[in-house]
């Protein structure tokens, strides 16, 4: 597994200006992530790619919910709107549209991870 954009592209014009201070959620890497899910129980890993991209390869015990599919499945499938929600998809712009659209659903604890691919 490669993590790609550990600190973002802050050169693209969707990343400038993005950062921990000015957002409703927090900006992790990898191992960030990875060090709460392990530290939580209670944490879920939330892939927000497409279905197909989800069954080439996906980490551990993740969750689909494809970003544009979060407000119509996110209450059903994440009930607990205060457990952590660790979000990733292959390149970081759609965790970071699925991380806000979460916090504007009212859940309180989302961790936004970036993109991953090589799994």
């Amino acid at each position: 597994m490669t993590y790609l954009n550990k600190g973002k592209n802050m050169k693209d014009p969707f990343y400038r200006g993005i950062n921990n201070e000015n957002l409703n959620f927090k900006l992790v890497n990898f191992e960030q992530a990875m060090n709460i899910k392990k530290s939580d129980s209670t944490a879920i890993v939330l892939d927000v790619r497409t279905p197909e991209e989800f069954n080439e390869g996906h980490l551990h015990d993740a969750v689909l919910i494809p970003y544009d599919e979060i407000e119509k499945y996110a209450p059903n499938a994440l009930p607990d709107k205060t457990v952590p929600i660790l979000i990733y998809c292959r390149a970081g712009r759609r965790s970071l549209i699925a991380a806000n659209t979460l916090i504007n659903l009212g859940y309180s604890n989302i961790y936004e991870f970036g993109g991953h691919t090589l799994w």
